[in-house]
């Protein structure tokens, strides 16, 4: 088995299961690249820290550039600006959102038309994008 560095795409609203992701990759024999280990969330880093959301977002898609592939544990702007920047480069996406991203469906519906790739990808995963009425 190849050891393949691991891009970890996860919404800042999931910040919690940053430990969790890390160790996912750990555990499938990957190294991982994770923007919340590499940019500790606080002070200057996050949403309202000094560098700025923007700021941060092209650090982690300079990040993106340096991986081998890229596992998707979630759906937001964010995520899917880092995946698009993967699919640009050609480096292949893993979709992990049904188990790490309970409310993905709803993300998934907002942001479709912004990142016309995601249906696909979706679709290409067997992946389900109703959102179930019970």
């Amino acid at each position: 088995m190849q050891h393949l560095l691991t891009y970890c795409a996860l919404p800042s609203r999931l910040y919690h299961l940053t430990e969790q992701t890390y160790n996912f990759v750990l555990e499938n024999k990957h190294a991982p690249l994770h923007p919340f280990k590499a940019f500790e969330q606080g002070q200057a880093f996050g949403d309202n820290g000094i560098f700025g959301r923007e700021r941060v977002i092209e650090f982690a898609l300079r990040m993106v550039g340096i991986c081998d592939q890229l596992y998707l544990f979630g759906i937001s702007d964010g995520t899917l600006q880092e995946t698009r920047k993967a699919l640009d480069l050609n480096i292949p996406v893993k979709l992990h959102i049904e188990r790490f991203d309970l409310d993905w469906r709803r993300y998934y519906h907002e942001l479709k038309p912004k990142y016309p790739f995601l249906e696909k990808l979706i679709k290409d995963n067997n992946l389900t994008p109703r959102i179930s009425k019970y």
